[in-house]
This record gives C-alpha cells, structure tokens and sequence, in this order.
C-alpha cells in the first residue's frame, strides 16, 4: 500500500523534471530581456530606418562584448549596414582572471537599414538574429541565440523628412550611444581579504568551511563521524586523531583537486553544469534516491 503511494508521486517528480528546461530558458528570458523595434516604422523608397535594440539586464547579471552579436534578415530590397554596439564597461572575469568588457543594466544598439529606390510599396519581415552569453558573478549560462521579428512599412515615393534631419538624428543617437556608461562593481570579499595577504585570505576560507558545516544536510553525518573515530573503546586518542586527521585530510585532498580542475577549465565548468540535460540528469538520480528511501524500490547491497 505504501508503495502504491510512493510511485505516483515518483512519477510526478519525473513530469517535473521534463518540464524544468522550459522553466530555465523563461528564467535566463526574465534576466536578460531583448526588445526590437524601428524607428520609423514606415519609410518611402529610396529612405533608410534604423533597428533599435534594448537589451535589459537584471541586476547582478552581466553579458560579454566579445559573445554578443547581430545578424539580420531582411525582405529583397532592403539592406542592412554594421551595427553600433553600445558603450561597455571593463572587469575582470571572475572565471578565467582576463580583463572583459561587458554589458550591465539598460543598453541600447543600433543596425541601419536601407530600403532601395526600386522596392515596391507593402511590408516587409525584419528578423534579427541575437547571439549572446549572459553570466552573475558565481556562474555562467551557456551562449544562446534568440530570433526577434519586426514590420518596416514601405510607402511609395519619396519621404517628407529631408536628409539633413536624418542625418541630424543618426548623430544626435550616436551621441547617446557614446555616453558614458556606469562603472565596475566593487571586489568580493575574499579578494579583498585575499589583498591583504594569503593568512587573512586563508582563515576567511577557514571560517566560512566551519559555517557550512552548520547547514542541516551535515547534521546527521555528526554522529556518524563520531561514532567512526570517538566511540571505539580499542582505540586511544592519539588513534582516534590519527583516524580523524586522515579522514579530514582525505577529503580536503579531494575537493582541492576537482577545485582546481574546476578552475583550471574556467567557464566551461560553470557552462557544463547549467546545461539543462546535464542538470536534469542530476535532479533524476536525487529523485531515484528520495524515491528509493521513501520505499519505492531497494538498492541491494551484495553480501559480504
């Protein structure tokens, strides 16, 4: 009877975890949001338009200059020119230690577009195709790219605005874009006690690894340790210690190394771990085992 209840909830944690990509890729959406439109929206034959982008960043987020890029496609006659990136500002990456430009916050790009003397009057699809990287200070997501539409009307004849007002707004909006942007964000706390020489650097990593051990999934391996190196009455102290000062060393040897390698990698070990298949493959196998303890089915160990 138990089990007939286990495993519809088992099932039901399964149906989340296929749904959980699409709830990530909304997630990633709300960080860092992308907005297409023209200005003007309808021109005559022979005029130009010009693509405005605004690219919206959550706070604590940022995205590369070196990983953002525009493509677009356009209806027969109209033709697109090299975009104007907005200003950026300079950190260092927190994952590869290589000085980055990057964009925070609010900021707008711009592509001209030329609509040629013998197109003909009606509307015409604008697609933009976005590519970027977005990242928080502790973790990046993987490069995507995104696909925007817009309507550029086309009307017959020339325009009413003479070229001396267009070329007055393109310069008055390069203007704009050439402002200058915030600057960088302060160091972490660990680097600036990391600045003040490797013993502060040092006891800060050492306190902040006895408060994780105060988090309540290390709660019930207490008396497991304990009982392993404190409870046996065969062994003296100095025994005990020399059983609980390999245990600790052992694990500090470990978790060294796949730090390292973590580092060592630099994004891509952050990137692999936000896949979303990798992820849900992770959150599968926590299933199985919750389901597993919860008497949906054993784990036999073999016999000794």
């Amino acid at each position: 009877m138990r089990r007939d209840r286990v495993m519809p909830l088992f099932f039901f944690l399964l149906l989340t975890v296929a749904l959980a990509p699409g709830a990530q890729e909304a997630a990633e959406a709300d960080l860092f949001g992308w907005e297409v439109r023209l200005e003007p929206e309808q021109v005559a034959a022979g005029q130009s338009s010009q693509l405005k982008i605004t690219l919206r960043i959550a706070p604590e987020h940022y995205v590369y200059r070196d990983m953002t890029s525009f493509s677009v496609e356009a209806d027969e006659g109209v033709s697109a020119g090299e975009p104007v990136f907005a200003p950026t500002e300079t950190i260092r990456d927190p994952f590869d230690g290589t000085l980055k430009e990057i964009y925070r916050g609010e900021k707008r790009f711009e592509i001209p577009l030329e609509v040629a003397q013998d197109i003909e009057a009606g509307t015409q699809a604008i697609r933009v195709g976005i590519q970027y990287q977005g990242c928080s200070d502790t973790v990046c997501f993987l490069p995507r790219r995104i696909t925007l539409s817009a309507a550029l009307s086309v009307r017959e004849g020339p325009g009413e605005a003479s070229a001396a007002i267009e070329a007055s707004n393109a310069a008055s909006s390069l203007d704009r874009l050439k402002s200058a942007s915030t600057g960088a964000g302060g160091d972490s706390a660990f680097e600036r006690a990391l600045a003040q020489g490797t013993f502060w650097a040092f006891l800060f990593a050492f306190i902040g690894g006895i408060l994780t051990s105060f988090t309540p999934c290390v709660y019930p391996l207490i008396p497991i340790t304990v009982s392993l190196f404190g409870a046996r009455r065969s062994t003296s102290r100095l025994g005990a210690f020399t059983l609980s000062a390999t245990y600790v060393l052992g694990i500090a040897t470990m978790y060294s190394i796949l730090g390292l390698a973590a580092a060592a990698t630099g994004a891509v070990f952050g990137q692999f771990l936000t896949n979303r298949w990798i992820a849900s493959a992770v959150a599968v196998v926590f299933i199985a085992f919750g389901a597993s303890m919860l008497g949906a089915f054993e784990i036999q160990l073999p016999a000794s």
